[in-house]
């Protein structure tokens, strides 16, 4: 009988939801990741003369505008509410936060700049000085990472190609999981960890799946892995997954990894038809997509489900994997319309005319009207403009009032 065995992928996942767990009990946002912006950054894009109503004297489409503020700058107050939802439908959210996608895709810049180069510079058509040159250009970019205002994660991948030189040079040492785990002990050794939680979580558990999965064979592992990686994040968020949706979430980082660089350049050019075209065209794949996902149907990841991503994770029989899983999954169940009676009490019941109607709430409010919403929701309207929303989630329903 094989022994169990912890792989870098359940050490990633079980020490995700070790980062995971005091956030969502302290409800700290897991959604989209935040940052307080420097004067800088804020007079740049909202300024008299900022980027924000320069581009919208140019767009047709003034949503295209602060979306593409989004994946340039992280910039995402004032963000179209539609936009936002197909985006976190599709797993997209991380792509409204400067990170390692966003600086490697950059970084693809490199390759026809050293190849113009090489016709003007005939020793850079030697391979040798064509890697150095390279070398030194990334060296150099990284360093600059640290000079950007907040970019926490930028910084922390900057970080991690640093201590990765090092490693290789002074130590021939190339094992880079561990050099990764390295940097991110450093990371919270040095407090930035504390700006944003959300944000570290998220780079700290996917890019540590990739990095796990670097020497695993058949490579269609991967995007299952970062499936995994998607439900604990989803679990936390106490949200829905679509069964597909993984599959665009794949597809549609590659396109904007090699979209981005594109985006960038034709931004800093003032070329805007041009960027209103690229957001135009991305956001329709991106609601294509979520539309696509949506007709095959959504489930809420629980407990059971979690445990199933640890346990297909693990490196044990497959036997006892089957038997796991099986019963995981017999146990999975979703709390979609079980209400407790503690949580809400109508009098009379909804099936009744709401029309003049009061309803009665354990809190003693006045209810005078309920509306069920596409998603699910119940929208209840009570006396004083005051509205309650309730969602049926992991946990049980969450009552949220404004």
């Amino acid at each position: 009988m094989k022994k169990l065995i912890i792989t870098k992928l359940t050490f990633i996942y079980f020490s995700a939801i070790l980062l995971l767990l005091p956030q969502y009990c302290h409800r700290k946002t897991l959604l989209t990741p935040h940052f307080e912006r420097s004067n800088f950054t804020l007079s740049f894009i909202e300024g008299d003369d900022g980027k924000r109503k320069e581009m919208i004297k140019k767009f047709h489409d003034p949503r295209l505008v602060v979306l593409g503020l989004s994946y340039l700058f992280g910039y995402t107050k004032a963000l179209n509410k539609e936009i936002k939802k197909v985006h976190k439908d599709l797993g997209l959210n991380h792509l409204f936060t400067p990170s390692g996608i966003h600086l490697s895709s950059l970084l693809l810049l490199l390759i026809p700049i050293i190849y113009l180069l090489s016709i003007f510079f005939k020793r850079l058509q030697n391979n040798q000085y064509k890697d150095r040159l390279k070398k030194v250009a990334l060296l150099i970019i990284y360093l600059l990472v640290f000079l950007i205002p907040e970019t926490y994660p930028l910084k922390r991948l900057a970080l991690f190609y640093l201590i990765t030189v090092i490693a290789n040079k002074y130590f021939n040492y190339k094992n880079y999981f561990y050099l990764f785990l390295i940097t991110n002990f450093i990371d919270i050794a040095l407090g930035t960890f504390t700006y944003s939680p959300g944000s570290f979580t998220y780079s700290y558990l996917f890019l540590g799946i990739i990095l796990s999965m670097q020497n695993i064979r058949p490579k269609i592992l991967l995007p299952l892995a970062l499936l995994g990686g998607q439900i604990i994040v989803i679990f936390f968020q106490e949200d829905k997954l679509t069964f597909i949706g993984f599959i665009f979430n794949f597809i549609l980082s590659v396109i904007f990894e090699f979209g981005y660089p594109i985006l960038f350049l034709t931004f800093w050019s003032n070329l805007y038809f041009i960027v209103e075209w690229l957001l135009s065209s991305y956001l329709k794949l991106i609601e294509i997509s979520a539309s696509i996902s949506a007709t095959f149907g959504h489930y809420y990841p629980t407990i059971p489900i979690l445990f199933l991503v640890l346990v297909i994770s693990l490196k044990i029989a497959i036997k006892f994997k089957k038997i796991a899983t099986l019963l995981l999954l017999l146990i999975h169940s979703e709390n979609i319309y079980n209400f407790k009676s503690t949580q809400l009490n109508l009098n009379p019941p909804l099936n009744a005319s709401s029309t003049g109607m009061i309803y009665t709430m354990p809190n003693k409010s006045s209810l005078t009207n309920i509306h069920l919403k596409d998603n699910g929701d119940i929208e209840m309207q009570f006396l004083h403009s005051k509205k309650c929303r309730l969602r049926s989630m992991i946990w049980g329903q969450y009552l949220k009032c404004r």
